[in-house]
C-alpha cells in the first residue's frame, strides 16, 4: 500500500516510473548470462557475482530504458538501546515490556534502578539509488519490536532473531529489488 502510494507521488512529481514488471526480466536475463549469484558446485551465495550482476543490470537499465535512479524497499532488523521503559527507533516508540508496569513499581525503579539494554526491532526501509550504486536518499519507519513478535521456534533454530534474519537476508540476497526505476 505505501509503495503503491509513493509511486503515485513520484508520478504526480513528473517522474516517470518503470516498474519491476520491466525491470524484472533484466535483471533475470543478466543473472542467467552470468550464471547466478550462487556457486553451482556448493550452493553458496557469491557475493562478488551477486554485485556483478547487480551492477550490470544497472547499467543496462540505464541504457535500454533510461533510467536514472532505483527506488528499492525492504524490511530489516536493527539492535535500538533503551533507558527505562520505552525504545525509541526509527520515529516509532513502544514499551520494552510485554505489559505496562503500575505506576508505584516504575516510580520505585526510576528511583533505584537504572534500566537499559538492547533489544532487536523491525523497520521498513526505503532507499533511492544512483546508477552507479550511490545512495541518494534513504529513509527507515519502526514497524515492531522482536521480543513482541509472535513466535514458534522451528527446530535446529536457537533464536527466533537467527531465524528472521537469515530469512530476510536470503530473500534480499537472491534478487536485488527493481521495485521502481525512475526517469527525471
Amino acid at each position: 500500500m505505501a509503495f503503491t502510494f509513493a509511486k503515485a507521488e513520484l508520478v504526480s512529481r513528473n517522474y516517470e516510473v518503470v516498474g519491476r514488471e520491466v525491470t524484472q526480466p533484466i535483471y533475470e536475463e543478466v543473472e542467467q548470462d552470468l550464471g547466478g549469484a550462487f556457486d553451482s558446485v556448493t550452493g553458496e551465495y557469491d557475493k562478488v557475482k551477486s554485485e556483478e550482476i547487480y551492477l550490470t543490470t544497472l547499467r543496462l537499465l540505464k541504457d535500454r530504458l533510461g533510467v536514472d535512479m532505483v527506488l528499492y524497499h525492504y524490511i530489516d532488523e536493527f539492535q535500538v538501546n533503551f533507558t527505562g521503559d520505552i525504545v525509541n527507533w526509527h520515529g516509532q516508540s513502544e514499551n520494552v515490556w510485554m505489559q505496562e508496569r503500575e505506576f508505584l513499581e516504575r516510580f520505585a525503579e526510576a528511583l533505584f534502578i537504572q534500566r537499559t539494554g538492547t533489544v532487536g526491532a523491525l523497520s521498513y526501509c526505503f532507499t533511492l539509488n544512483s546508477m552507479l550504486d550511490e545512495a541518494l536518499y534513504s529513509s527507515c519507519g519502526g514497524l515492531q519490536l522482536l521480543a513482541k513478535m509472535k513466535y514458534i521456534k522451528p527446530e535446529g533454530v536457537k533464536e527466533k532473531r537467527e531465524l528472521l534474519t537469515s530469512l530476510i537476508r536470503k530473500w534480499l540476497n537472491r534478487q536485488k529489488m527493481f521495485s521502481l526505476s525512475l526517469k527525471a
